[in-house]
């Protein structure tokens, strides 16, 4: 971990980058329907984000339609059960009903 305050901050700053490009390579890869691309892409980018970020939870919900598109059915089920969680604790309206629709 960074040591002093400038490089905690250069850290945080690229560390947001990455998750960001991760996030858009993701919704690329979804548009195209790669379903392994954006499992892959948007998971390492739900590992970055807080729980409670609304990016996050929406990312999960599209993990959620990959793996419903590759057939991993309990797998879909699985994360769109902790989004759906997740949306509730924070009160995250869209992501929840987006959940409760998939």
């Amino acid at each position: 971990m960074p040591s002093n305050a400038w490089e905690r901050e250069s850290h945080f700053s690229r560390k947001a980058a990455y998750t960001e490009r991760l996030l858009a390579a993701g919704r690329s890869a979804f548009r195209r329907a790669d379903a392994p691309a954006v499992t892959r892409l948007l998971r390492r980018a739900v590992e970055l984000l807080p729980a409670d970020d609304p990016l996050r939870l929406e990312a999960m919900t599209d993990i959620a339609s990959a793996l419903t598109q590759r057939g991993e059915l309990a797998a879909a089920e699985k994360v769109l059960r902790a989004a759906l969680d997740e949306a509730l604790r924070s009160g995250n309206d869209l992501v929840e009903a987006r959940a409760r629709l998939a």
